[in-house]
C-alpha cells in the first residue's frame, strides 16, 4: 500500500477480515499504509458505519448512540458477510457486541507514523447521521 493513495472497497475489507476484528491488529496493518491510504480507510469505514445507522438495527442494538457506535464497529470489525447480513436482516446482529478501539485504529496508526494530527474529516458514523436510516 505504500504507492497508492486511495483503497477500493475490497481492499478495505480484506483489510477488516485481516485483523480478525482486533484493533492492534488493524492498527498494523494500516501502519503499513500511505498517508491516503489510512485516510481512505477511515473513510470507508465511516461509510460502512454510516449504512449501519439504521433505526431498525438500533432496535436490536439498543443502547445509547455512543453504545450503537460502538455496536456497528463490532459489526465491520466481523467482515464483509456479517455486515452485509445485518443489512440485509438486521435481527441477525448479536446483542451486547462492542469494539470501540476498532474505530480508532486508523487515527492511531496515523499519528503514531507521522507524528501529526490526524486531519479532520467529515464524520458520517455518529448515530443519526444517515436521516434516510432514521424515518420515524
Amino acid at each position: 500500500m505504500k504507492g497508492s493513495t486511495q483503497l477500493d472497497e475490497e481492499l478495505f475489507w480484506h483489510t477488516v477480515e485481516t485483523a480478525q476484528g482486533s484493533a492492534e491488529k488493524l492498527k498494523q496493518i494500516l501502519l503499513t499504509f500511505s498517508k491516503e491510504g489510512i485516510i481512505s480507510f477511515h473513510q470507508h469505514l465511516d461509510e460502512a458505519m454510516y449504512q449501519l445507522d439504521r433505526e431498525d438495527i438500533h432496535e436490536i442494538k439498543d443502547g445509547s448512540e455512543d453504545g450503537f457506535e460502538y455496536a456497528r464497529l463490532w459489526i465491520v470489525s466481523q467482515g464483509r458477510r456479517y455486515f452485509e447480513a445485518v443489512l440485509h436482516d438486521p435481527n441477525f446482529a448479536e446483542e451486547d457486541e462492542e469494539n470501540e478501539p476498532f474505530g480508532y485504529a486508523a487515527q492511531e496508526a496515523y499519528e503514531e507514523k507521522w507524528q501529526e494530527p490526524f486531519p479532520h474529516l467529515l464524520n458520517k458514523r455518529a448515530t443519526g447521521t444517515n436521516k434516510a436510516g432514521w424515518p420515524g
